[in-house]
């Protein structure tokens, strides 16, 4: 979720398909991830951004938990035994609505707004 900003913003969790969620801010300015903390999916959670106010723009990452991502802008470690051709469809940064993969990694294709 993208906050220009640095405003406050509410989001529903129990839409997301993990029952773990690890959230991090990503400051994009200087491309530093921030973990905030892994939690269930449950209910209604407000999210306050680090810094507020003109020029303090902050993106907050919702990953998998279970899914052990890296930090958002750093690398994933690719082995041998996992090659990065074996990602998940859904965590390709950008999606393409026209395959069924959404931008976000968590929303159904035909809910996400881009996709429409």
């Amino acid at each position: 979720m993208y906050s220009p900003r640095g405003e406050a913003f509410t989001l529903r969790l129990n839409v997301i398909a993990s029952s773990a969620v690890q959230s991090t801010w990503f400051d994009p300015r200087y491309g530093t991830a921030y973990p905030v903390y892994r939690a269930g999916n449950e209910g209604l959670q407000t999210f306050t951004p680090p810094s507020q106010g003109r020029g303090q723009d902050w993106l907050l990452v919702l990953d998998d938990a279970h899914q052990n991502y890296p930090a958002p802008g750093q690398p994933r470690s690719v082995s041998a035994s996992h090659p990065a051709s074996h990602e998940p469809e859904g965590r390709r940064q950008n999606g393409d609505c026209r395959r069924g993969i959404p931008p976000s990694r968590f929303m159904a294709p035909e809910l996400h707004p881009r996709c429409s």
